[in-house]
């Protein structure tokens, strides 16, 4: 990272904000902006950005604060009725190339962050099957009850064996899954061969 720009660098931003402020990082390049129109392309945004690596005080959504305020970032465009009524119909079962396809130049974190705004959600996805069917049992069962595994691991008070997949390494601690039963309210059952 380059150095840190001391306020001795800017003496304009200290008449501007008074002695011991904060150096204005954006100083130079707001000027600059100026002095060309105030047009958009006098400052590529990814060049705004790199210009982060001279202030290590800066984070990342600063820079895209100020690039906007700027009037260097590309406005994002506000969904219209129609858009929310296609992801009202297409984001909870449909794939992602059909929502691209009806939704043309947004992209994911869009469309899901639109969603997600609207209370539209997709369903959660299984469990990958572990091959030990007790283990799948169980799985199948905090699924249903909407727990997740660490909740399992707080119901049974264990360690963390259903949380960090603990039965991956070889390790099946009857314990655990005798406790995970029972707090889930199910019976263990044996086929005799």
């Amino acid at each position: 990272m380059g150095p840190i720009l001391s306020q001795q660098q800017c003496g304009e931003c200290q008449e501007s904000k008074g002695a011991g402020a904060t150096p204005g990082i954006y100083h130079e390049r707001q000027k600059d902006l100026e002095r060309r129109g105030g047009q958009p392309a006098a400052i590529p945004l990814p060049e705004l950005l790199c210009y982060n690596q001279g202030a290590t005080h800066r984070t990342l959504a600063a820079c895209k604060g100020r690039a906007k305020t700027l009037r260097v970032a590309t406005p994002r465009p506000p969904l219209t009725a129609r858009e929310l009524s296609v992801v009202r119909r297409l984001y909870p079962a449909g794939e992602r190339g059909e929502l691209f396809a009806a939704l043309p130049g947004r992209k994911w974190h869009q469309i899901a962050d639109f969603a997600r705004r609207h209370g539209i959600h997709r369903p959660r996805k299984s469990y990958k099957p572990t091959g030990i069917p007790v283990l799948d049992q169980i799985r199948t069962r905090c699924r249903d009850l909407n727990y997740t595994m660490p909740d399992l691991d707080r119901m049974i008070k264990g360690k963390g064996y259903f949380a960090k997949a603990n039965w991956c390494i070889g390790h099946i601690h009857h314990r655990d899954i005798g406790r995970a039963v029972h707090a889930l309210f199910g019976d263990i059952k044996a086929d005799w061969k």
